[in-house]
């Protein structure tokens, strides 16, 4: 970029936002009290290829400010639309839920993963990319899952990510709840197409180191008789009818 008064600045390789921060700070070595303003305008378009399980795969328009999760949206509409009723039964054929955590970009010879639900939970960009001209974007199907339940604050069913620990898990899912005991969480595992086994995980340390596998299922026990307030209801020829807490063992 030529900047009048201030001369060639490189730019090869850079993000908009690390341009941007680049020619600021160069132009701020020339005029050191100055008020730096810059507009992107006529901002450059260009199309990437996105491909996986999709009805329609093919080029979408993009800029270097879109975002994976921009492109996302765009295919999740369009996928939608494609959804059309059976003509005899009226049904609706749902097509297979699109992944959002083993979505890959392919570039040049490197391959970077982009985890859309961590990015919506932790708000980390490494996880939501932005996109460059050349750019291959694979979007697969969800194939397995992992679930957690008890004392968690989002229970349920997680698309699986290769090499993710439980605690990578626990954190997704929104962290231990205040009545979690985190010294008991059990791991479910098959190890055949019938038969199981049970891993019982009971240190901080082995949750950071513990790998899970599809199909996982990981309950955290819940403290038994936490905060439990023992009521009774008093009532009839008494000054103060109502409901009182009571202590283990208090009499009336």
């Amino acid at each position: 970029i030529l900047i009048p008064g201030i001369g060639l600045i490189l730019v090869d390789g850079l993000t908009v936002n690390q341009i941007i921060e680049k020619m600021k700070t160069e132009s701020l070595k020339q005029y050191e009290n100055g008020r730096i303003n810059i507009t992107l305008a006529n901002i450059r378009k260009f199309k990437i290829q996105v491909i996986g399980h999709l009805d329609n795969p093919g080029y979408y328009v993009a800029t270097h400010l879109t975002r994976v999760l921009d492109i996302f949206k765009v295919v999740i509409r369009k996928e939608r639309k494609n959804s059309a009723p059976l003509a005899e039964t009226h049904e609706t054929i749902t097509a297979p839920e699109l992944s959002q955590r083993n979505i890959l970009i392919k570039r040049n010879d490197i391959i970077i993963r982009v985890d859309l639900e961590r990015f919506g939970m932790f708000g980390n960009e490494s996880n939501n990319p932005q996109i460059r001209q050349g750019d291959v974007i694979y979007i697969p199907i969800e194939k397995n899952k992992v679930s957690i339940y008890g004392g968690v604050v989002l229970t349920g069913d997680y698309e699986y990510v290769e090499n993710e620990t439980l605690f990578d898990l626990i954190q997704l899912a929104g962290g231990f709840t205040a009545n979690a005991d985190s010294s008991y969480i059990t791991v479910t595992r098959f190890i055949n197409d019938i038969d199981k086994e049970i891993f019982k995980i009971n240190q901080i340390e082995k949750i950071k180191t513990f790998t899970l596998i599809p199909d996982d299922h990981i309950v955290v026990r819940k403290k038994k008789d936490y905060r439990r307030q023992d009521i009774v209801n008093i009532f009839g020829e008494v000054k103060y009818p109502g409901w009182y807490s009571i202590l283990p063992g208090e009499t009336l």
